[in-house]
């Protein structure tokens, strides 16, 4: 026997003692004979079905010693062999829950001891008698197939051991001359199941421990006298745990009370009619004028009686309204309160009531936003009313109309709508959009929604030109630049100018390298010089730029044959055109040409240059 066998059955001893110990506190409190109701009266149990008086159980199992005694168990140097017990019990059952128990127990538990100064356990042969008169507590009643149960009680344990050594290892000494037959006084206690097959015959599973407060030490000494020596050292009481099955004989079996004669039925009461009501069926919510049929559905009446049908209306009788349909008037708006009462002499019954509900009818609603809330000339913008019907007028239909530009089905155009091109550079106009819903009764709603359509001039060119090799403004370019650029530039006062200087490919040597600079210089101060025939344009609205003899821009020729030159002004032939200053005019919030090597315009230079003749 090693010391790892043993560990393992202490901790199986352990494991048992805790399930007992689980279902002991899980388990209610045993039933009493009476319960009491909720207003404090006792209320007797039923009455009992058949029970045995007395019971005699045949039992066998296994049996496990010093189940829970820690250290003082697994130290010591003596245990007891885990071996079969037999024995029989008396029980007598002289209450619904408690029960008087005799018992015999014959265990064959043999003795091992560990001699001093030897490693190797010696067994004895050994058993015990145990005597014990437990008090049975019953979870069930007495006539009860399943009944669980506990058990506690006085007990009384004989340890015999009658001699038989088997040894291994070192010689034994016995001091003594043999062992001793002692009786020791116990407490036992556990719980159990009773299973009844039927009035003769049961089975009984339990689970039972014992307790001594004294060791069993069968005459040993306590402690040893040499190697070899038989020895007991501890003196903290033995305990023991059992799982026995026996089979259960039953007697003084007493029958259950016969079930009660039932009582001769009354002759039958004579038919009469119960009228029964069921719900009325087919209402709904309807509008002014439509149809509505409702109908019911009653029984209960004699086979020669004829039903009589009365409908109401906000409790007050229908006209017509008697038979098992009826059509609710519907001409008048708001809810109705419908029943219907059926009647045959001795019985009459009215049904639950239903609410019909007679919409009023009215246009439908409609909700219009418009976004973006502002749009550029041309673009189109798509429109999306929201029309809710009223309760009766169907499905709506939404139509658009416009104060300005066009609809296209659900489409805005406002490239149809007229601007200014000569105008202000930024102009807009406000447009009046309408939708307009029409339902199937042709009810009408309408909404409106304001768009802005912004329109922007675009930036416009003019090409004036000069005589060869002269940077002098003729009297043709000065009548545009005073009577036609100027008052454009007045009317928009957020518009500027662009001045590209050009001169022509036969415009050749020192004094004609600066002719594209000096023809811009001239313009410019033309439209700024504020004194003689020039204008006060401020130029900070002025850019320029010097395009020598490029002429990537193709020319725009300008002819104003109406103006009288001086000798040697007019520009004329084929070259005349690229001879040039593109005068660009930017209305404001418009968008500038791409012109590269664009600067402002050079005050000093421009204002020497005074009003040009």
């Amino acid at each position: 026997m090693t010391a790892r066998s043993k560990s393992n059955r202490f901790q199986l001893r352990n494991t048992l003692l805790t399930v007992f110990a689980a279902l002991v506190t899980a388990v209610p409190a045993l039933p009493q004979n009476v319960s009491s109701s909720g207003s404090g009266n006792a209320v007797p149990d039923p009455p009992e079905g058949g029970w045995s008086l007395v019971d005699l159980t045949a039992f066998f199992g296994t049996q496990w010693y010093q189940i829970y005694q820690g250290s003082a168990g697994r130290d010591s140097n003596h245990y007891f062999e885990a071996r079969p017990e037999l024995g029989e019990r008396v029980t007598e059952n002289f209450s619904r829950y408690v029960s008087l128990e005799e018992a015999f127990t014959l265990g064959f538990n043999r003795l091992v001891l560990l001699p001093a100064n030897d490693p190797n356990y010696v067994t004895i042969g050994s058993h015990n008698t145990q005597y014990s008169l437990g008090v049975d507590f019953f979870l069930k009643p007495r006539d009860s197939r399943w009944r669980p149960y506990f058990v506690a009680g006085p007990a009384a344990v004989t340890y015999l051991a009658n001699g038989s050594i088997t040894q291994v290892g070192t010689p034994i000494t016995l001091v003594s001359t043999g062992f001793k037959t002692e009786t020791y006084a116990a407490l036992m206690y556990g719980f159990g199941l009773d299973y009844n097959f039927n009035r003769h015959f049961g089975l009984q599973y339990d689970v039972r421990g014992l307790w001594t407060p004294k060791t069993a030490d069968f005459g040993l000494p306590s402690i040893p006298y040499g190697t070899g020596s038989l020895f007991i050292t501890h003196n903290h009481g033995e305990s023991s745990l059992a799982f026995t099955v026996g089979a259960v004989f039953r007697f003084g079996y007493h029958e259950p009370p016969p079930p009660p004669v039932a009582a001769a039925p009354p002759p039958p009461p004579p038919p009469v009619a119960h009228i029964q009501v069921g719900a009325i069926e087919g209402a709904r919510a309807v509008c002014p004028g439509d149809n509505l049929a409702l109908t019911v559905t009653a029984s209960g009446w004699l086979p020669n009686q004829t039903p009589m049908y009365q409908w109401s209306v906000n409790n007050q009788p229908a006209p017509g309204g008697t038979g098992s349909t009826f059509n609710l008037p519907t001409t008048t708006s708001g809810e109705k309160t419908v029943t219907v009462t059926v009647s045959v002499p001795g019985s009459t019954a009215t049904s639950s009531p239903v609410t019909v509900e007679v919409r009023q009818s009215g246009p439908p609603s409609i909700s219009f936003t418009v976004s973006p809330s502002t749009i550029a000339y041309g673009d189109r913008l798509p429109l999306n009313a929201m029309a809710t019907p009223s309760a009766c007028g169907g499905a709506a239909n939404i139509t658009y109309t416009a104060s300005a530009g066009t609809i296209t089905g659900n489409t805005f155009d406002s490239s149809s709508m007229t601007f200014n091109p000569n105008g202000p550079g930024q102009q807009q106009q406000n447009v009046t959009l309408t939708a307009t819903a029409t339902d199937t009764k042709n009810e009408t709603a309408s909404a409106t929604a304001n768009v802005t359509v912004t329109y922007v001039v675009p930036a416009s060119r003019v090409d004036i030109e000069f005589p060869n090799r002269s940077s002098r403004v003729n009297n043709a370019a000065k009548r545009y630049l005073i009577e036609v650029l100027t008052p454009k530039l007045q009317a928009d006062p957020n518009s500027k100018i662009i001045l590209i200087g050009h001169r022509a490919m036969g415009e050749t040597g020192r004094a004609a390298a600066n002719l594209d600079r000096e023809r811009v210089y001239n313009t410019a101060a033309v439209l700024s010089a504020g004194k003689g025939i020039c204008p006060s344009l401020d130029l900070s609205r002025v850019q320029v730029a010097y395009a020598g003899t490029d002429q990537t821009d193709p020319p725009m020729p300008f002819t104003d044959n109406s103006v009288k030159e001086r000798r040697g002004a007019t520009a004329t032939g084929a070259e005349a055109q690229f001879r040039r200053v593109e005068i660009w005019f930017i209305p404001g919030g418009s968008t500038p040409p791409n012109v590269p090597g664009l600067m402002p315009a050079p005050e000093r230079e421009i204002k020497a240059k005074g009003c040009p003749r």
